[in-house]
C-alpha cells in the first residue's frame, strides 16, 4: 500500500548525484533490491528500499527501475508492506469485499465424505437463478457471504442495504424452495445441492428456513412492486415461497461448455492483473 507522507531512503548516495541522474535520459538496468521496516512513533513500519546495482558503474550513469517504477518515483514515496510481500501490482489491487476472497470447495477428502453422507439427505435441483447465485458463492463472487444469508441478514439487508454486522449487501442472496420441500427440512438438516442432470455440486447446512413477504422485499430492495420490473417480475412470479439460509461445502463449480476462456473467478481475475502488471501491460 502506498502511503505518501513520507519519501524513502536510498543508502549510499548523495542529493547531488540523484538530482544530476534525473538531468539526463537514462536506460533501465536491473537492480537488486532489500526491504528493511523502521518502526514509526504510531507503531507501524516504514519500508526503506536498499538499490544495488547490477549493471556496474556509479549511479548517476544508469536509471534505476525496480519492478517497473523508477527511482525518481519511488524517492517521492513510502511503502507500508508486509514481511515478505514485494512491490509489484498485488500490492494496489483492491482487497475482496469483507477483507478475505471466499474460496467455499471443499478438499478431495471432505468432498468424497460429503458425497457419501449425500445418500441420506434430502435433495434440491437448482433452478438457472440458483445455480448461478450458488457458483458465486462457491468461487468467492459474493465474498464474505459463507452460503445462503440467514433471516437477520436478509431483514437487515433488505431495510438498509447491509448484512447484519454492517457490510455492504445490496440484494439478498438467498435459496427458495417450495412448500412440501420447506415442510420436510429445519435446522439441522443437510441438503445436496444438484445441477439439472443431477449432479451433486455442494451441500448446504440449514441454519434455518423461513417464509419472506415478498412483496415487501420487492419494495425494499427495487423501490417498486410493478411486475414490469424484471426483478419484481421474477421476485413474485418466479420465485418459490420458502427461503432457506445457511453454510455452503461445495464439491465442485457448475460445468460450463461455452465460452470457457471469459469465465473467470475472483481469484482467476486476480491473478491476471498481476501477471499482466509484471509484463509491463
Amino acid at each position: 500500500m502506498v502511503n505518501c507522507h513520507r519519501p524513502c531512503r536510498v543508502a549510499g548516495r548523495q542529493e547531488d548525484q540523484l538530482t544530476s541522474a534525473r538531468a539526463r535520459p537514462l536506460a533501465p538496468i536491473r537492480v537488486g533490491v532489500t526491504v528493511t521496516f523502521t518502526p514509526t512513533a504510531s507503531g507501524s513500519r516504514h519500508a526503506v528500499l536498499w538499490i544495488a546495482e547490477s549493471g556496474g558503474g556509479p549511479l548517476v550513469d544508469f536509471g534505476i527501475f525496480v519492478l517497473g517504477i523508477s527511482l525518481e518515483y519511488l524517492r517521492s514515496l513510502s511503502f507500508e508492506l508486509q514481511e515478505g510481500s514485494f512491490l509489484g501490482m498485488q500490492d494496489h489491487l483492491n482487497p475482496p469485499h469483507g477483507g478475505q476472497l471466499i474460496n467455499l470447495i471443499a478438499t478431495p477428502e471432505r468432498t468424497a465424505q460429503l458425497q457419501a453422507d449425500s445418500r441420506k439427505w434430502p435433495s434440491w435441483d437448482l433452478t438457472p437463478r440458483q445455480l448461478c447465485d450458488l457458483e458465486l458463492l462457491l468461487n468467492g463472487g459474493f465474498s464474505p457471504l459463507r452460503g445462503f444469508i440467514s433471516c437477520a441478514d436478509y431483514e437487515s439487508t433488505c431495510a438498509r442495504m447491509r448484512l447484519a454486522d454492517g457490510k455492504i449487501r445490496p440484494i439478498p442472496i438467498v435459496l427458495d424452495v417450495a412448500d412440501d420441500f420447506a415442510s420436510s427440512i429445519g435446522a439441522g438438516t443437510s441438503i445436496a445441492l444438484r445441477d439439472p442432470e443431477g449432479v451433486m455440486l455442494a451441500a448446504l447446512h440449514v441454519e434455518e428456513v423461513w417464509k419472506p413477504d415478498r412483496t415487501a422485499e420487492a419494495r425494499a430492495v427495487y423501490g417498486t412492486t410493478s411486475s414490469h420490473h424484471p426483478g419484481v417480475q421474477h421476485l413474485t412470479e418466479q420465485t418459490h415461497p420458502w427461503y432457506v439460509g445457511g453454510k455452503l461445502e461445495g464439491l465442485h463449480l457448475p460445468h460450463h461448455y461455452d465460452f470457457r476462456g471469459l469465465r473467470l473467478s475472483p481469484s482467476d481475475l486476480r491473478a491476471e492483473f498481476i501477471r499482466l502488471d509484471s509484463k509491463g501491460s
